[in-house]
């Protein structure tokens, strides 16, 4: 058996709509027919503007100037440091040196992993050993587990 769908469930809509004969007879008015046309504007890169739209416009000297020996000075980028190295490239020989150098018996040492003494096969970590079994807390560590007095609420009997 189908479920019936809710009582205010709105189904979806079809795609085709019928224009009313008002509708197809309507003409736009002179004020619409203005609007709809698009703005004519001024070519908006040819205009030197700021974005608040303000003309300022460059004057001659300003277009013709050139400069100074002082300026072009401090418009030259800064040398580097005379002890400035470059970054080292990302693969580089290895020197002979290196190649053929022997670890001291203590970098030895140290490079050798950890020895473990625990790794025991039939190691169960699950298993509680039996002095934790046989452990009484101590009187000050069973006065701080009661809980406090002012956050307890006794039940309400049923």
């Amino acid at each position: 058996m189908h479920k019936n769908a809710h009582p205010q469930h709105a189904y979806d809509r079809t795609a085709y709509i019928e224009v009313s004969p008002g509708a197809k007879r309507a003409t736009s008015t002179e004020r619409i027919e203005m609007l709809s046309r698009p703005k004519m504007r001024q070519d908006r890169f040819g205009m030197d503007e700021t974005e608040w739209g303000q003309y300022f416009p460059v004057s001659e000297g300003a277009k013709k100037a050139t400069a100074s020996g002082r300026i072009e000075s401090l418009a030259e980028s800064k040398r580097y440091h005379a002890m400035f190295q470059n970054e080292k490239p990302v693969q580089w020989p290895v020197d002979d040196g290196a190649m053929k150098a022997i670890a001291s018996l203590e970098i030895q040492k140290l490079a050798r992993p950890r020895s473990r003494t625990m790794i025991k096969d039939d190691y169960d970590p699950y298993k509680v050993p039996l002095a934790a079994r046989r452990a009484r807390a101590t009187p000050r560590l069973d006065e701080l587990c009661v809980p406090l007095p002012r956050k307890c609420r006794s039940k309400k009997a049923a």
